[in-house]
């Protein structure tokens, strides 16, 4: 017997009243969409992150260096079908932006045949040739590892490049999805905080392609910072073993995703503030500096693989002396950021929704107000939650956010920009995404009627429905 349509209706709206469930919906289906409608290395940098995810593949953990005529810093020795499928669909896409000579080029591109294709790459000393990805060459091989094992076993069963791509999407699509999902779920407080950011724009666009560390740093971000929640929110006087192995385990595993955002741990040092002030848990402290030191050690021993692409630009990167500078005198990584922010904050805004503008052609205008909206949702409070935090540890989330961006912006003046101290050519905004979720906690809404909007008989939530919608069928526009 079939259920009564307000029934029906009622169970469907009551899916918006949950972030767990919201952010499983929302994120898979629009994820799957995202896999298929994107065309084939049309990603963030997806060239250069696929042919890292196929030499993990293989095998071989660390990237390729010091090939003759090759640019300084890693890269991969393809097979030449690889490297000549990747220039192949890479072309193919960029037809449609091209026009005049530049699209004859790039057509006579896609008819060419391998071998013509890979005739322009270094040629590596088992016969391959070398694709060069030296802007991630430093990144392990941890936040890879599932878009490798998919790719592989494509690969080993006689699959080609465009299988092996969609096959690395799914798999890093399944594990955003997954951590993200449990962080969400396990969350005692904040849990649209973390629903709405791993649902941002940018978000699920680095889920679903490019194939690169950037989801899976997101999303072990967001678990760090639910588990952190969670020990917070424990009455135990003492600290309870499993919460400090915990800590260790996420905080080294965060770490090891990519350099900068295991600052993000901090957030294990939360029970020690606040009413309870909970002394025993100090021990927590080492899980924050197992995470810095298995992320410094890595850094150290593979920034020389690490070339910034700025240099395309112009900038002539200068690390010894802008670390110089900024130990000499912190307080100019103090200015640089500040004015980073009064410079380029409408433009980080904006690509948190239109990702950089390269995947939705909207106003940056338009795009804030979405932005607005989002966190308009993201303040709000599930009507579950039965813990909040204090005042001492909001003001402290805020300061583990402000930290996350000075490290963030710390690593781009010192490795992409030439002397002096100075932010010129703007990271971009998906880069402060592992820690944008800290915001909304910091800022959520614990009484009145504000709070309640999202588990409400109508759910505000349910505006994520007809956003979507328009957001993906923009992206199809411009993209196809």
């Amino acid at each position: 017997m079939s259920l009564p349509v307000r029934t029906v209706l009622m169970r469907a709206l009551g899916t918006f009243r949950s972030p767990a469930t919201t952010f499983l919906v929302a994120a898979g289906a629009v994820g799957i969409v995202l896999v298929f409608l994107v065309p084939p290395f049309a990603g963030i940098d997806e060239g250069g992150h696929f042919a890292r995810v196929y030499q993990l593949g293989t095998g071989r953990i660390v990237p390729d260096s010091a090939v003759r005529g090759a640019p300084t810093g890693g890269g991969a020795c393809l097979p030449v079908e690889v490297a000549a499928g990747i220039a192949r669909e890479g072309a193919r896409y960029e037809v449609h932006l091209a026009s005049g000579a530049q699209q004859r080029a790039l057509r006579a591109a896609v008819q060419s045949s391998d071998k013509k294709l890979a005739s322009s790459l270094p040629r590596c000393g088992t016969g391959g040739r070398f694709w060069s990805f030296s802007t991630f060459a430093w990144y392990s091989p941890l936040p890879y590892l599932p878009q490798a094992v998919a790719a592989a076993g494509v690969r080993i069963g006689g699959g080609g490049v465009v299988g092996m791509l969609l096959a690395a999407r799914l798999a890093c699509l399944l594990t955003y999805v997954g951590i993200a999902w449990v962080a969400i779920r396990r969350a005692p407080v904040g849990r649209w905080a973390l629903c709405i950011t791993a649902l941002l724009p940018v978000a699920l666009f680095q889920g679903a392609t490019s194939v690169s560390p950037d989801a899976v740093t997101t999303a072990m971000a967001l678990l760090v910072i639910s588990s952190a929640l969670r020990m917070t929110a424990d009455p135990s006087p003492k600290l309870p073993r499993p919460f400090l192995v915990e800590a260790v385990l996420l905080s080294v595993a965060l770490g090891l995703c990519k350099p900068s955002y295991v600052v993000v741990a901090l957030c294990y040092l939360l029970p020690l503030l606040g009413p309870a002030r909970r002394r025993a848990y100090w021990p927590l402290g080492i899980a924050v500096a197992a995470g810095v030191g298995i992320s410094a050690l890595w850094q150290a021993t593979q920034a020389h693989l690490f070339v910034c692409d700025t240099g395309l630009f112009g900038e002539r990167p200068d690390p010894a002396q802008q670390r110089h500078a900024l130990v000499a005198n912190p307080l100019r990584l103090v200015g640089a950021g500040c004015r980073a922010v009064v410079d380029n904050g409408g433009k980080w805004s904006s690509d948190l929704v239109t990702v950089g503008g390269r995947v939705v052609a909207w106003p940056e205008q338009v795009a804030v107000l979405v932005l607005i909206a989002l966190l308009f949702l993201a303040v709000q409070r599930d009507p579950r939650e039965r813990f909040q935090l204090h005042w001492h540890q909001r003001a402290f989330v805020a300061f583990v956010f402000v930290v996350a961006y000075f490290a963030v912006i710390a690593g781009w003046i010192i490795y992409c920009e030439a002397p002096p101290v100075h932010v010129g050519i703007p990271p971009d905004a998906r880069l402060f995404l592992p820690a944008l979720a800290l915001i909304p906690l910091a800022l959520e809404v614990s009484h009145g009627r504000l709070g309640r909007l999202a588990s409400g008989r109508v759910p505000v939530s349910l505006v994520l429905v007809p956003f979507e919608i328009v957001w993906l069928v923009a992206l199809g526009m411009q993209m196809r």
